[in-house]
């Protein structure tokens, strides 16, 4: 699946999946959630900090969880990724 992104967005996604990690940077949660969305991505809220993406596409049937930081900002050290 091809997406178009606006280059905000794709900063976004590449600061967090750069090769190495001394390339990996830090970024708001909120400029997260927004570049969920424009790749097809609805948020939803379940309980304490966990999130759930569920994917708007019929192409793209998965869904994956990860929590909201507490200090709003998301690494990808954090997140495991």
């Amino acid at each position: 699946m091809t997406f178009n992104l606006k280059l905000k967005n794709y900063m976004v996604f590449a600061s967090i999946f750069k090769g190495t990690k001394g390339d990996q940077q830090s970024i708001h949660w909120r400029d997260f959630i927004r570049a969920m969305d424009n790749v097809g991505f609805d948020c939803y809220k379940e309980r304490g900090t966990v999130r759930t993406f569920k994917s708007r596409s019929l192409e793209v049937k998965s869904t994956f969880r990860c929590r909201e930081p507490q200090d709003r900002v998301l690494t990808a050290r954090k997140q495991k990724l």
